[in-house]
């Protein structure tokens, strides 16, 4: 009436896959790049009677064919005043990177995705410490690659303008109680 269908996994115990009525089964959702052996027997209902199992039979599945990125390497940070340029070595099959920032120890933050292997962020505060982090992205297959190794930079301080001295000074005594005062600009 129906067929009991065993499979073993890598060598571990036979376990029931399932049953069916017909002379054949599709077993779907199996491990990929993985050896199983497989034994079927058959089983009379009316008579509650089972069959010898059928010869084993091996075989290994296929390698999962989605790809798989690889780690976001050599990163790089280039601190021009409150601006880091970032520049990492292009992962293959990536199709975008996402950028995390962290700002004096707190937590990572998406700073933004980029399409290519390089990265400028602007408006960081001044004589800070911040960690970065990259990682990259396949669209097709939704697939992330691993963190790349974690970057620290600190952000120059800023620069106050210097203003020069007031020179030339001069006083005047227009009348009475209201005095005039002149003296050369400063850039």
């Amino acid at each position: 009436d129906i067929y009991e269908v065993y499979l073993s996994k890598n060598g571990s115990s036979y376990e029931l896959a399932g049953t069916v009525e017909n002379s054949n089964a599709t077993v779907s959702n199996l491990d990929y790049d993985t050896q199983y052996k497989v034994k079927v027997r058959a089983y009379n209902e009316e008579d509650d009677v089972y069959g010898d199992y059928s010869n084993v039979k091996s075989f290994t599945t296929e390698k999962d064919d989605k790809i798989e990125l690889s780690q976001v390497k050599n990163l790089t940070a280039d601190v021009y005043g409150n601006t880091v340029k970032l520049d990492w070595s292009n992962v293959s099959n990536a199709d975008e990177y996402e950028v995390y920032l962290s700002k004096n120890g707190g937590s990572y933050k998406l700073e933004g995705t980029v399409r290519n292997s390089n990265a400028t962020i602007s408006g960081l505060s001044y004589d800070t410490t911040y960690r970065v982090k990259v990682r990259a992205y396949n669209e097709e297959d939704d697939v992330y690659g691993d963190y790349s190794s974690i970057k620290s930079f600190t952000t120059d301080e800023e620069e106050q303008e210097e203003l020069g001295q007031v020179k030339n000074l001069t006083v005047e005594n227009v009348n009475g109680n209201t005095v005039k005062l002149d003296w050369s600009n400063v850039s």
